[in-house]
C-alpha cells in the first residue's frame, strides 16, 4: 500500500469518527433531557412523601361489637313523613288543576252551595 491509500483510510476513519461523535452528542443531549425529567419526578415524589409522613393516626380502628343492621324504625318514620308531605303536595296540585280547569269552563252552578247545585243540575240538565 502506498501513502495515498493510508491517507484515504485515515480520512474515512476521521469521517466515521465524526459521525460516531455526532451520534454520541445527540445521545448525550437526549439523556440529559431524560435526566432532567427524572429529577423533576424525584422532586415530586419527595413532596408526596413529605405529605404522607405528615399524616398521623389518632386512634386504632376497631371492629363493631355487634352486627350492623338497618334502622327500621327510622326508615319507617321517614317514609311516613315523606309520604304525608307528598300527599299534601299532591292535594294542592290537584286543587290548583281543578281551579284552572274551572276558570276555562265556568259552570252555572259554581257560585251555589253543593246541595242546591245538585238540585239545579237535576232540574236543568246540560246539553253536551
Amino acid at each position: 500500500m502506498d501513502i495515498r491509500d493510508y491517507e484515504n483510510e485515515i480520512e474515512s476513519l476521521k469521517k466515521g469518527l465524526e459521525i460516531q461523535i455526532g451520534n454520541a452528542e445527540s445521545e448525550i443531549k437526549a439523556l440529559e433531557i431524560e435526566k432532567a425529567s427524572v429529577d423533576e419526578e424525584i422532586k415530586q415524589l419527595e413532596i408526596r412523601q413529605n405529605d404522607i409522613e405528615n399524616i398521623q393516626i389518632r386512634s386504632v380502628p376497631t371492629a363493631s361489637i355487634g352486627p350492623v343492621k338497618p334502622r327500621t324504625r327510622l326508615n319507617v318514620l321517614l317514609s311516613l313523613v315523606i309520604g304525608l308531605f307528598l300527599s299534601v303536595l299532591l292535594a294542592f296540585f290537584l286543587e290548583a288543576l281543578t281551579k284552572r280547569k274551572n276558570e276555562k269552563n265556568p259552570s252555572i252552578t259554581d257560585g251555589l252551595p253543593n246541595a242546591r247545585a245538585q238540585e239545579f243540575e237535576k232540574e236543568n240538565p246540560r246539553e253536551c
